[in-house]
């Protein structure tokens, strides 16, 4: 947090639920076009946190430039992309 105080987070799975097998794809899909819309997604269904981060509560236009995208699977299958408007 003293490095990155101010970055956003956000979820999509509250808006899509479990998508199994295509939840990579769809992260990237709401990644890219959060990029090209400029507007972040809001963590649907979000009412408190254990944690102190920069949650997304609604949507809301952001200057974007870079994304990461976190994908966890089970069984320990994980990936992350970069992306980064051009």
């Amino acid at each position: 947090q003293s490095l990155f105080p101010q970055i956003p987070v956000s979820s999509t799975k509250g808006a899509t639920g479990h998508t199994l097998g295509a939840s990579g794809a769809l992260g990237v899909a709401f990644s890219l076009m959060a990029l090209q819309e400029q507007v972040l997604p809001p963590c649907v269904g979000l009412r408190e946190t254990e944690f102190n981060l920069n949650l997304v509560k609604k949507a809301d236009s952001h200057p974007l430039k870079h994304i990461l995208c976190f994908s966890f699977g089970f069984g320990g299958q994980n990936a992350v992309l970069a992306m980064a408007k051009g």
